[in-house]
Formats: structure tokens, C-alpha cells, sequence
């Protein structure tokens, strides 16, 4: 079983860290991930660094675009910083999976 939150932010458009930790560990031993409202905040960066803090395992993405394939640049910058720490699931309608498979590389 696997927990996805998405309400878990701050009026600032900021990751409500606080309330985020207690419901990772609300959730333990099952592995979290951090819905899409990944897509509304704005410091993506920051918010990468704090989901990895929180203990999420997974942000699911578009890369903050209506679709992944319109996010595709935003995706890569995601991923890089991720940097392993954290996995990045790509959300929403994709339907070149050629393109998917360079994303992947």
C-alpha cells in the first residue's frame, strides 16, 4: 500500500512541512508519495528538498505543464535534481512514447 498526499500545502504556495512529517509517520511503515499539487507550488527546488526532508519516497509530476509532454524540459531539471533522492513519477497524458523513453535516458 502506498499513501499519495495532496493537500499538504501552506496558503504561500510552500509545502506544509510540519504537517507533512506527521502524516509520513502517520502512514509507516507504507511508502509516500506527493501528489500533484507538486505542479502548484512555487519553488519547485525547495520543495523537492523538503519532500525528501518529509520523507516522501515519489513526487508524481507533469513537470508543472498541463501535460508531461508539454513539461518535458521542466521534467529533466526535476529529475536532475532529484539527483536519486527521491523517485520522480511523471503524471498526465503522454502519448509519443518515444519521446517518454528519451526522457528516461
Amino acid at each position: 500500500m502506498e499513501f499519495f498526499w495532496s493537500i499538504t500545502f501552506c496558503s504561500t504556495g510552500a509545502l506544509d512541512v510540519a504537517r507533512c512529517e506527521r502524516l509520513i509517520q502517520a502512514a509507516r511503515p507504507a511508502p509516500c508519495t506527493l501528489h500533484r499539487a507538486f505542479d502548484f507550488v512555487k519553488d519547485w527546488k525547495e520543495t523537492i528538498q523538503e519532500a525528501i526532508k518529509c520523507g516522501f519516497k515519489t513526487i508524481l509530476t507533469s513537470g508543472q505543464a498541463a501535460t508531461a509532454m508539454d513539461g518535458i524540459i521542466r521534467l529533466k531539471k526535476i529529475r536532475k535534481e532529484a539527483d536519486d533522492k527521491i523517485n520522480i513519477l511523471v503524471g498526465t497524458f503522454w502519448s509519443n512514447f518515444q519521446d517518454l523513453a528519451s526522457f528516461a535516458v
